[in-house]
């Protein structure tokens, strides 16, 4: 059987970098916890050699909490206090050194047991939520979708409406509905052939098709 790793989950919210938290758990029945922890993480990478932080069956259920892309220094940066970032995201930022050159860090790798090369895996998103009740954008200089209009970098600070599932932006009046996603989910064989995914179209209860 060939040692394929599913890497799962970076969550993305519109434009704002968000994780998931315990409400999700306690709302369906999981197989496996998969907490935010330093030893859980891998950060910019996919690779295969990677050793696995989890195995599981085909149909099992997993709660997986997720790190901020690009780590919580562009989210202080942005505006938020820093008493507020829960300290297994303070964990994960002072405690994975090693770092590739993406921007996500990654929880993972999970192991699908019977799982072979050639195989498609079939992802089922059942929810999102937070960590914690406010997040950011920003792009970089000569990037993005407009990247001759915007030479230069930037960072917005958004505060989360929860109950009402809109963000406010700091400092101006836009009030954005809320639609989240994940940011980066894929497989790692060997040698990488575009096997992972960042797109908003599979939010929750939606479903994501891998091929190893």
């Amino acid at each position: 059987m060939k040692n394929i790793s599913l890497l799962v989950f970076v969550l993305q919210c519109l434009s704002l970098w968000v994780t998931s938290s315990s409400a999700v758990a306690a709302q369906n029945p999981i197989d496996h916890n998969l907490e935010l922890t330093a030893k859980n993480v891998h950060w910019g990478y996919y690779d295969a050699g990677v050793e696995p932080v989890l195995r599981i069956k085909s149909g099992e259920q997993i709660y997986v909490e997720t790190m901020i892309a690009r780590g919580v220094t562009r989210l202080i940066m942005a505006g938020a206090d820093p008493n507020a970032i829960p300290s297994s995201m303070m964990e994960v930022e002072a405690g994975v050194i090693e770092r590739g050159p993406g921007s996500h860090p990654l929880t993972g790798p999970i192991y699908v047991e019977d799982a072979e090369a050639g195989d498609v895996l079939e992802v089922t998103i059942k929810d999102i939520d937070y960590m914690i009740p406010f997040g950011l954008s920003g792009f970089l200089p000569d990037g993005g979708t407009l990247p001759g209009d915007f030479p230069y970098g930037g960072l917005g600070y958004f505060d989360l409406d929860l109950e009402n599932d809109v963000a406010y932006m700091k400092g101006t009046d836009a009030v954005i509905p809320m639609r989240p996603f994940f940011g980066s989910i894929g497989v790692a064989p060997p040698v990488l052939r575009g096997g992972s995914q960042a797109t908003r179209q599979v939010i929750i209860q939606g479903t994501s098709i891998i091929k190893s």
